[in-house]
């Protein structure tokens, strides 16, 4: 993709804006040029300008570009790990979403809720990170894997083991060709040794040494066994 000549002609119609339609989506293709370049603060003032323009001429058919922006400020945003931004940006996509509006959409929204889960993971607000992934798992689409990982991870840093177990299992059973199901079989391990379930953390981490043998998860796993085992006297 030539994405210079792509920015360049923008900045030929950025000199003539004889039609404002055609102008706003000329700083909505710019910001999607500059994020696509890692210039995030350039993205985030042509996304800016572009819902300026969209919202003074309040245009039919504009909330598709709309909720398209507001998920690119986000990720722009997410980028520059200004978390608490990003969370504002996901949420106001979420207000222009309309349903089944397209598959791409359908996807583009279940990306930006897992992304505004993940923010909320990174300032510790738990309990909305955990509703974020809900509204994944509470949809059809892609990405319920990840959601239940860091669901359960979440659930993991409030002291909810039982329901982190759960929700690993969960993406164990539903989801076994997943490429988080080593990392969810090393967290149950990790998870049964925090409950004081020693054996059954012993049996999940031969579980994985077994199942993943190019697992990074697995000489962890050997590491853990070897803990348990000392701890207990067993030094064999």
């Amino acid at each position: 993709h030539n994405y210079s000549d792509a920015s360049n002609m923008l900045d030929e119609a950025f000199k003539y804006p004889l039609d404002k339609s055609i102008e706003a989506k000329s700083y909505f293709l710019s910001a999607e040029i500059e994020y696509i370049n890692k210039k995030y603060r350039n993205s985030i003032l042509d996304y800016e300008a572009f819902l300026q323009l969209s919202k003074i001429n309040d245009w039919e058919g504009e909330s598709d570009y709309r909720f398209k922006a507001y998920y690119g400020l986000g990720y722009n945003y997410f980028k520059l790990s200004e978390f608490e931004q990003a969370i504002l940006q996901f949420e106001a996509m979420e207000s222009e979403y309309k349903s089944s509006v397209s598959a791409a959409d359908e996807l583009m929204y279940a990306d930006g809720s897992l992304r505004a889960g993940d923010c909320y993971f990174m300032v510790k607000k738990y309990d909305k990170a955990i509703l974020a992934y809900d509204k994944v798992l509470n949809r059809s689409g892609s990405g319920k894997d990840y959601a239940l990982l860091q669901k359960g991870l979440v659930q993991g840093l409030i002291k909810e083991y039982q329901s982190k177990l759960n929700s690993l299992n969960r993406l164990r059973s539903e989801y076994p060709q997943s490429v988080y199901s080593d990392l969810a079989l090393y967290e149950i391990g990790r998870t049964q040794q925090d409950m004081s379930s020693n054996q059954n953390a012993i049996t999940s981490f031969k579980n994985l040494i077994d199942t993943y043998p190019s697992s990074t998860y697995r000489p962890l796993s050997m590491i853990q066994i070897g803990v348990i085992y000392y701890r207990q006297g067993n030094t064999n």
